[in-house]
């Protein structure tokens, strides 16, 4: 369950669906199918999500391509 954002600098609550990126990852639990993740407004301005090859979930900077695709 998502609570609030997967920045860990950052503090901010989830509040609404339409607020923030929300990333959707397959589980490498056995427990779930799917894992969720969030960002909040200011975070996915700048940052997204990805997995690790070790399965790790992390925080990577938006390339210019993201930048520009968010833009349009």
């Amino acid at each position: 369950m998502v609570s609030k954002c997967s920045n860990p600098k950052c503090s901010t609550e989830f509040m609404y669906l339409g607020d923030g990126k929300l990333f959707e990852f397959d589980s490498i639990s056995s427990r779930a199918t799917r894992d969720f993740h969030w960002l909040c407004n200011e975070c996915a301005k700048s940052l997204k999500l990805k997995r690790r090859e070790d399965g790790e979930i992390v925080l990577v900077p938006l390339d210019q391509d993201d930048q520009d695709e968010l833009a349009a």
